[in-house]
């Protein structure tokens, strides 16, 4: 699939090839693929994202925080060459509530040379799991296993992730 993008092989991904690559994805595949965050933290994270709660806890609120939303006119920081992407994608519980979270894992470069299959939990973050025998970082419930653990400070700092709100910060 031509994306507009060139082989990354031989050079370093910037995070201007990242956002041209977001930049390429049309409104109808955002909405396919149930309007997903994209973010980030730094790789030292993704060796804690199942350790004991407090080390759960930084890990989600590093890839939680809505600084690291690359989608978003504020998101400056991101490195590619120290920082991991996680798409970010929301699903509802047994009672129709949007509580579960699940943190997809992506090299920058796999989402630059398919940035649509990327955002595409169905395409790309459910195959891999299958695959794998394992399962992504994982909220079981955003409330309890997460924003409930905030400090009232953090929890002003932390967007809740309806789908309205990934919609209307996307597009």
């Amino acid at each position: 699939m031509d994306n507009g993008i060139e082989d990354f092989e031989e050079r370093e991904v910037t995070t201007e090839d990242i956002l041209n690559g977001i930049k390429s994805i049309s409104p109808i595949e955002w909405k396919s693929a149930n309007y997903p965050v994209i973010s980030y933290a730094n790789r030292e994270f993704l060796d804690i994202k199942d350790k004991e709660a407090e080390k759960s806890l930084r890990f989600w609120k590093e890839v939680l925080n809505p600084e690291h939303f690359l989608n978003m006119a504020k998101s400056v920081d991101f490195d590619p060459s120290q920082n991991f992407l996680f798409i970010i994608h929301t699903f509802k519980d047994s009672k129709g509530e949007e509580v579960i979270i699940k943190a997809i894992t992506t090299t920058p470069e796999s989402f630059v040379e398919d940035p649509r299959n990327m955002i595409n939990y169905y395409r790309h973050g459910f195959p891999c799991e299958n695959r794998g025998g394992g399962r992504y970082p994982t909220l079981n419930n955003f409330w309890v296993d997460f924003y409930d653990k905030l400090s009232s400070v953090d929890m002003d700092k932390y967007p809740i992730l309806t789908r309205d709100w990934k919609k209307s910060n996307i597009i």
